[in-house]
């Protein structure tokens, strides 16, 4: 009877064998660790980099007011400050304090000392300001352990600031450290700003900690006194909001639920009532379906790079077994040989993922940037430029490590320890041509699910976001039910090649090991038609993206002249243009007429959409859409609706009304019935937007900015005089002729699929260094075949040619299927992915230039690094297992 080992002699064995092994071939071990940090590392850098983002927009409450127990907005972010005197009296007889707080976007326009500095660094690249306005002499009188974390207060040792002093200056601005060292900027110092469209001198009058109680100072923050910050932004009577800070000695749920339930009723529609961390999951609820999305696109990269795990460890797993026979011979049971190998895996998964961290955290780096800028342009202003990595990512990335390895390995660990000793030691290696395939039942099993999946309806969050959780099941059975189904079809697709070039020696020879494939063959196959199907897809899908944006720009960009603040960036953006500024340019000589449009983020049934402001007689006659269900006629409105409107897609998709229904809109001047005449298609946003005419949003919600404009010349005027002198005459405004503007929002296209192109390279790279890697191994294997043909006169040349006709023929195959199976991906991504997560409906548009050239490409490719991996193992010896 078999006695088990004990622990210590099994980690003696390991240190004298697995280890020995992997350090004598560091070149394997190096590479093997490299692809499973690049898995990783995939993973982590977009999770950072979604992180980064949401927190490049979250509050910065606690940093300015102290702990907030409420905030109140009101719809649309405008809080009229008249409603302050009937809160305070309806909590008058509990103990908190009320903050009021107005937010300010400003873009750094030049340091005023710098230029005083260095005449070669007049220019800052724009940097983004938030500027918080607060009442900074009425936090002098809250509760002391209240504003104990508020920046504007000086901690012991710091030096006392004179607050009565900087509340009396108009122009007093604090900043945080690290703009601070951006813009070479001390106290004392000026600083130009533009606001809107408006340029402001304002005085640095302090520095801002780099933290306070363990919150970091984002370094985009500015504070100022509530009226000077009022003055700055032009709005004199209203603030952002108003936070609500109860007394921390009397802090009690009872007394928070007893002033919730206050507000809310005193609120009768005008303003909502969130706590804290109701205020700081908006944002990251917004972007929730989009960072799932990312997150999904590298998991299923990190599938391809599975495959080639699994045939790193195949790889060393050819190499041992004659060394695994050794030890089964001495008396090691199979499940002993299973741990040292679970031993091996937990060791290289652990580095690879120790390696993929800091990779990871490198390319969230790069990352970050695209992923902001989408964010910017389609949910809400963010100004995160670098991620940072936390306990959790590090835990998360040695879990993935060690998981992936495992799971890679077990297949080829599963032949390591069948096998009897005295067959692997008598043979020394693995029979290539394994028993007859037999999975493709459950290859067109998963498929069939994939299909049933595809119908199913999202997920919903509680925000409202729909998730496609079913479409990505269907993208996941179709990837492994067509991996399982193209691997049975190489030797069928085999015997078609093989007697097209059997009359060829090289070719015969090379393709003709493909009508009896081995499990490595199977492999490298299903690697390559994953990655092939995934890059092929994800250029259908930009394809389709860019033949429907391209359409729906150019027919909404009929205008001459685009106008908006330097720092717009979208719907999401509080960058405005004042009115006056728009009267303005309507008196310019030249101008017929002048089309403005103003984004108000609003609250409807719990979700944020967007109101959208418009001059409705513009339509048909300047301003073109482009219409899903065109206008219906003014004489269909129905009686007791106030007012007509235009939803888009997204509005329909996520609410559920379409043309000729009526919603209702609240304000804090009451319910408004509104009917909607029309949808049209829109690509700007993924929460919902419903246009009414500008007069609405004034009388509504008293706002009368604007986000931008777009001006219809006379007929035979020239363009660029035009542009050249409101350029000179408004330089706080972007200006732009509408190819520049149509140029430049192609590009802003391009930019946010900038992660996608990346994931769909490193599948490929990681696929065709799998391919590369089977075919040395079956080399490797198979070198006595090698000396045989050497024997018999073949030469160096016409060996590679024959390893060459082989990885063509496995690429080939893989290509083909890869691509039919990216035209079935495509569909997916572009009519259920892609409409479920926003909401918008796509021209399915195939790329054939692309698609064609990039199978070329590969084949051609693995034709060449197939000829490669021949030629260098043309002088192998026969393998010698240690």
């Amino acid at each position: 009877m078999e006695r088990p080992a004990s622990p210590q002699a099994l980690l003696g064995v390991w240190l004298k064998t697995s280890l020995r092994h992997w350090l004598r071939h560091k070149l394997q071990s190096a590479i093997l660790i490299a692809i499973i940090a690049l898995g990783v590392a995939s993973f982590l850098s977009i999770r950072m980099a979604n992180r980064a983002a949401v927190k490049g927009f979250s509050g910065f409450t606690e940093t300015v007011t102290g702990q907030v127990d409420f905030t109140l907005e009101a719809q649309g972010g405008r809080f009229p400050v008249s409603w302050l005197s009937g809160i305070r009296k309806s909590l008058q007889q509990n103990p908190v304090e009320l903050a009021p707080v107005l937010e300010v976007l400003a873009l750094v326009e030049t340091s005023v000392s710098k230029q005083k500095r260095s005449s070669d660094l007049l220019q800052i690249p724009g940097e983004s300001l938030r500027i918080l306005g607060v009442d900074i002499i009425g936090i002098q009188n809250f509760n002391n352990q209240n504003i104990s974390a508020s920046l504007l207060f000086a901690e012991e040792g710091e030096e006392e600031r004179d607050i009565f002093s900087i509340a009396r200056d108009p122009k007093a601005l604090f900043i945080s450290p690290r703009l601070a060292e951006n813009l070479w900027l001390a106290v004392g110092d000026e600083v130009e700003v533009i606001v809107d469209d408006q340029r402001f001198i304002l005085t640095v009058r302090g520095i801002l900690p780099t933290s306070r109680s363990g919150v970091e100072v984002p370094e985009n923050l500015a504070i100022m006194d509530l009226p000077a910050a009022m003055a700055l932004a032009g709005k004199p009577d209203v603030v952002s909001r108003v936070e609500v800070i109860v007394e921390a000695e009397e802090r009690s749920e009872a007394l928070l639920e007893t002033i919730r339930s206050s507000l809310s009723e005193h609120a009768a529609g005008r303003w909502r009532v969130l706590q804290a961390e109701q205020q700081e999951e908006t944002g990251a609820a917004m972007t929730s379906a989009f960072r799932l999305n990312l997150t999904i696109l590298s998991l299923i990269s990190l599938l391809v790079g599975l495959y080639l795990i699994c045939q790193s460890i195949d790889a060393a797993v050819i190499q041992r077994r004659k060394e695994i026979g050794i030890l089964r011979a001495l008396g090691l049971i199979p499940k002993e040989i299973k741990k040292l190998w679970l031993l091996d895996l937990t060791a290289l998964g652990f580095l690879g993922g120790f390696f993929g961290i800091f990779i990871g955290w490198a390319s969230s780096q790069i990352v970050v940037v695209a992923i902001a800028r989408t964010v910017s342009a389609l949910y809400t202003e963010t100004t995160a430029e670098s991620a940072q990595l936390n306990s959790i990512d590090c835990l998360i990335g040695m879990g993935l490590g060690v998981f992936g390895s495992l799971v890679a390995g077990t297949m080829p660990l599963s032949v390591a320890t069948r096998t009897s000793p005295a067959k692997i030691i008598a043979s020394g290696r693995q029979e290539l041509n394994g028993a007859r395939y037999r999975y493709q039942w459950l290859g067109g099993l998963l498929l069939l699910l994939g299909c049933l999946s595809s119908l199913a309806k999202p997920v919903i969050f509680s925000n409202g976001q729909a998730f496609p959780v079913f479409g990505y099941i269907a993208a996941l059975c179709w990837l492994l039910g067509g991996a399982l189904t193209v691997a049975g079809l190489i030797s069928p697709m085999g015997k078609v090649l093989h007697r097209g070039v059997s009359k060829h020696l090289t070719a015969g020879l090379g393709i003709g090991k493909l009508r009896l494939p081995g499990n490595r063959h199977r492999l490298a196959v299903s690697g390559l038609f994953v990655a092939i199907g995934m890059a092929a897809s994800m250029s259908i899908l930009i394809g389709s993206f860019e033949t429907t944006i391209t359409h729906w720009l150019k027919t909404r960009f009929q205008a001459d002249i685009y106008v908006a603040s330097r720092a717009f960036s979208g719907a999401s953006s509080q960058y405005f243009i004042r009115s006056t500024t728009i009267a303005q340019l309507a008196e310019e000589p030249g101008i017929d007429a002048v089309s403005t449009q103003r984004y108000l983020p609003i609250q409807f049934q719990e979700k944020q959409v967007y109101l959208v402001g418009i001059r409705t007689e513009l339509i048909e006659d300047y301003e073109k859409f482009l219409w899903i269900d065109p206008l219906l006629s003014l004489s269909d409105m129905p009686d007791g609706a106030e007012s007509w409107a235009i939803i888009n897609e997204t509005y329909c998709y996520r609410f559920g009304y379409r043309t000729g229904d009526v919603v209702t809109l609240e304000s804090s001047k009451g319910s408004h019935p509104i009917w909607i005449r029309g949808m049209k298609a829109d690509y700007g946003n993924d929460q919902g937007a419903i246009l009414v005419d500008q007069k609405y949003l004034e009388s509504w919600y008293e706002v009368y900015d604007f986000s931008n404009a777009t001006l219809y010349l006379s007929a035979g005027v020239d363009v660029d005089p035009i542009v050249k002198d409101l350029k000179e005459r408004f330089p706080e405004l972007a200006i732009r002729e509408q190819g520049a503007l149509l140029k430049n929002a192609l590009q802003v296209f391009k930019e946010t699929f900038v992660v996608t192109y990346a994931l769909k390279v490193l599948g490929l790279f990681v696929a065709v260094l799998g391919l590369a890697l089977a075919l040395l191994n079956i080399l490797r294997e198979d070198v006595s075949s090698l000396h045989t043909l050497r024997a018999l006169g073949v030469t160096r040349a016409e060996r590679a040619g024959i390893t060459a006709f082989e990885g063509t023929g496995m690429t080939l195959i893989a290509t083909l299927g890869g691509i039919l199976l990216s035209f079935a991906l495509g569909w997916l991504l572009v009519f259920v992915i892609n409409r479920q997560s926003f909401g918008w409906t796509l021209q399915y548009a195939v790329p054939w230039g692309e698609i064609l050239s990039l199978g070329i490409l590969l084949v051609a490719l693995g034709a060449l690094v197939s000829w490669l991996v021949g030629w260098l193992a043309g002088n192998e010896k026969p393998m010698q297992e240690e």
